[in-house]
């Protein structure tokens, strides 16, 4: 699978620690919601992801430090928020974003 059509959501999920078996996908339709996954430490998973057609929201998962596994994606169709991930210390891994259909939003 290289597509997903709808939406990719991971929340709550307190044992996660990877996004291994992801590693195909390039496009999601809908929205990427990360969230409240206390164990996930990166994003490795998602190197070939390039585009998400709604919203990508990454947050409250405190011991990710880092965002470099969405290195490739360069646009996110509405919102892109980033908050509450205490471990995160930059956006190195967003630099190729070149398109945020709405909002674009961090915080700690």
């Amino acid at each position: 699978m290289t597509s997903i059509d709808g939406d990719l959501r991971f929340q709550g999920n307190d044992a996660l620690t990877s996004l291994t078996g992801l590693d195909n996908v390039t496009s999601i339709g809908g929205n990427l919601s990360l969230s409240s996954n206390d164990a996930l430490t990166n994003l490795s998973g998602l190197y070939n992801l390039t585009s998400v057609g709604e919203g990508l929201y990454v947050s409250d998962n405190d011991a990710l430090t880092s965002l470099s596994g969405l290195a490739n994606v360069t646009s996110v169709g509405s919102s892109l928020k980033i908050q509450g991930n205490s471990g995160l210390t930059s956006l190195i891994g967003l630099e190729n974003v070149t398109s945020v259909g709405e909002f674009a939003g961090y915080s700690r």
